[in-house]
């Protein structure tokens, strides 16, 4: 009888590239995965910084009440708030 070679791989050599463009995809796949983690990561901690009050002592509690005066006085000059209203958080703010 005839003996019929066919290409390479068990599928006549119609998928034959398929497992090497599936294997780039994945790595493809892989390398985006870890580029996003690591911005992710960076992120993260360059947005944590040093002003958290349970983190930094006496100091990170001076620079968040600057901070939370000049809300303070920035919601004053907007009209968001009286002269009542800003003259007693500013007390609770400077005690």
């Amino acid at each position: 009888m005839f003996l019929v070679r066919y290409g390479p791989g068990m599928m006549d050599g119609r998928f034959a590239h398929f497992g090497g463009l599936l294997f780039c995809l994945i790595g493809i796949a892989l390398a985006v995965l870890l580029i996003v983690l690591v911005i992710k990561t960076m992120r993260h901690y360059s947005h944590s910084g040093t002003h958290h009050s349970c983190c930094g002592g006496i100091e990170s509690s001076v620079n968040n009440s600057g901070k939370a005066l000049e809300i303070l006085n920035e919601r004053y000059a907007k009209g968001e708030i009286n002269d009542e209203e800003y003259i007693k958080k500013k007390a609770e703010l400077q005690k």
